[in-house]
């Protein structure tokens, strides 16, 4: 992109025209032009470098290798200047935000003396998910013996960066299935691959499936038994109403880590996902299937830090598309907020099976010197406890987990025990 160069007078040129008029001063007010020597050197290099015409323009352009990437990714930013004639001094300084860090080695400012071409690649790193504007990269040029100076601004793009899922590989499934061909084991009896019983032999059973070792023993004809595969739909619910802890390690940054470590996981298992989120704006995406799927949650739960409301997360409104019948939900949430909780239980009520996870990884921290701190923090555990196994009395299964380890760890116990929904 080419850029037209408005040129001024650097701090140099100035100064070179000070000292010059200051050596000037005592001539002219004594009368004596051989004390006007002493200020010829100052305004000689001054108008011999304002006589040199400078560049009128400059070709500029900064890039961004890809546009999406992982936290702790590398992202590499392409600047390429050239000019139409020689400069004395041609510097660029990298601007990103605060989420964003250089690599090691790399600078965010280069300098280039005497040259009309700049090709330079520096890398940077986004330490946090989230939409952030790299740039713009301010580049100065200096000529005319360093006294003229140039800015200009080189815009270079929007940064998608997509947190990094949570390792996961332990997957639940509810105890009632869509009637649909999947990898999971359900407690159907049919055509699969999952060992299911031996049962007595019926006439319409395939002879391939005699059990002649049960058989021989008991003196009947037996049949292995095998559980029909079926796929689960899995919504995946984001409490975005509180967001506590340090950034990069919230309960809002465990949230949306965990939701697309399962996300990725049961895609892979050829299930459908989708997601709500409940904050200032309520979002949803519908329960679909592959690996699109995946990004189009990623960039779903990107702007849900932005939201800001008091307005009750009216669940009402999402379609039946989002949240269909028998629907497994998995709760992402520090259940700080009433209206939280409420939503927890509404998801029951709907006949959901439903898991809450709760991403709560700070206590409350009682103020210096108070007499009553302790017991008040005290009380509020005690209502935590209470919480919770108000929670799990209603069929809502609960478990913790502090963002930092696997999610699996707290997965594995309710691994083989399918969740139940509400029973009638």
């Amino acid at each position: 992109m080419r850029h037209q160069l408005r040129w001024r007078p650097t701090a140099h040129a100035r100064r070179l025209a000070t000292l010059g008029v200051l050596a000037l001063a005592p001539a002219v007010a004594a009368g004596k032009p051989l004390l006007a020597v002493l200020g010829a050197p100052f305004l000689t290099l001054l108008a011999f470098g304002l006589s040199r015409p400078p560049p009128d323009a400059i070709h500029a352009e900064a890039t961004l290798d890809r546009s999406r990437c992982l936290e702790g990714e590398d992202i590499e930013v392409h600047l390429t200047l050239s000019t139409d004639g020689q400069v004395d001094l041609i510097g660029a300084t990298f601007e990103v935000p605060s989420t964003v860090e250089f690599a090691p080695g790399h600078q965010p400012v280069v300098t280039v003396a005497g040259a009309t071409a700049v090709d330079q690649r520096v890398v940077i790193r986004a330490r946090q998910w989230g939409r952030v504007t790299i740039g713009p990269v301010r580049v100065r040029l200096r000529a005319g013996g360093n006294t003229r100076e140039a800015e200009v601004a080189v815009r270079v793009g929007e940064l998608a960066v997509y947190p990094e899922p949570s390792a996961v590989q332990t997957v639940l499934a509810g105890q009632r299935m869509r009637n649909r061909t999947g990898d999971h084991a359900s407690r159907i009896m049919g055509e699969g691959i999952e060992f299911a019983g031996v049962a007595e032999y019926q006439l319409g059973d395939s002879q391939r499936r005699i059990n002649w070792s049960a058989s021989s023993r008991r003196g009947r004809l037996y049949v292995t038994k095998f559980a029909t595969e079926r796929a689960v739909d899995l919504v995946l619910l984001l409490d975005a109403l509180s967001d506590v802890g340090p950034r990069t390690k919230s309960s809002l940054d465990a949230s949306v880590r965990g939701a697309l470590g399962l996300a990725q996981t049961y895609l892979a298992h050829h299930d459908r996902v989708g997601i709500v989120a409940l904050g200032g704006i309520l979002r949803w995406l519908g329960p679909d299937v592959g690996v699109r799927q995946h990004f189009r949650i990623a960039e779903q739960v990107m702007t849900v830090r932005l939201d800001a409301s008091y307005v009750d997360p009216d669940l009402a409104r999402v379609p039946r598309s989002a949240l269909p019948p028998g629907a497994l939900v998995v709760y992402f949430s520090p259940l700080l907020d009433d209206r939280a909780v409420e939503a927890a239980r509404d998801i029951r009520e709907r006949g959901h099976p439903m898991l809450v996870v709760d991403v709560l990884r700070v206590e409350p921290t009682p103020p210096r010197g108070s007499k009553d701190g302790s017991l008040a923090l005290r009380l509020w555990r005690m209502d935590r406890v209470a919480l919770l196994h108000g929670l799990r009395s209603t069929g809502i299964q609960v478990v913790q987990w502090d963002g930092a380890e696997p999610l699996d760890g707290a997965l594995r116990a309710l691994a083989r025990v399918p969740l139940l929904a509400r029973s009638s």
